[in-house]
């Protein structure tokens, strides 16, 4: 489960405009991945308009899974960045429910973790499915 939450607060919105200073700070690599495309938040959003995207925020926030958590019965690696504006500190603790749950949290970066620290997410996801220790 990469940044992800049980839940979606009503400010899901809001936070994920703060996602487009992310990209920016991150442009360089990004536009490496996209292949040199220069609106990378664009790019993301597959060009969708926020008329559209509103039934996607809109099916965010209906979404709750909190009461299921403890009933996932298959290992599962939590991925969080230190620095995400969209999933918090407290919403990634009650993933921690979950009982076979590993754990990543990524220092330095925030939502986009495959994206900005692909080397070592893809490594460390690598470890998790050969069963070995993740740190």
């Amino acid at each position: 489960m990469i940044s992800t939450a049980p839940n979606f607060g009503e400010d899901v919105f809001g936070n994920t405009l703060d996602l487009h200073d992310e990209l920016k700070a991150h442009r360089d690599i990004l536009e490496i991945v996209f292949d040199g495309a220069e609106d990378i938040v664009a790019s993301l959003g597959a060009g969708a308009p926020m008329s559209v995207l509103r039934y996607y925020y809109d099916a965010l926030m209906c979404f709750d899974v909190n009461a299921r958590l403890g009933g996932i019965a298959m290992p599962v690696l939590l991925t969080h960045g230190q620095n995400d504006c969209v999933i918090d500190e407290a919403t990634f603790d009650r993933l921690r429910r979950i009982p076979q749950a590993a754990e990543l949290v990524v220092k330095g970066h925030g939502h986009f973790i495959p994206l900005t620290a692909s080397r070592f997410f893809n490594t460390q996801l690598l470890h998790f499915l050969n069963g070995e220790v993740i740190g």
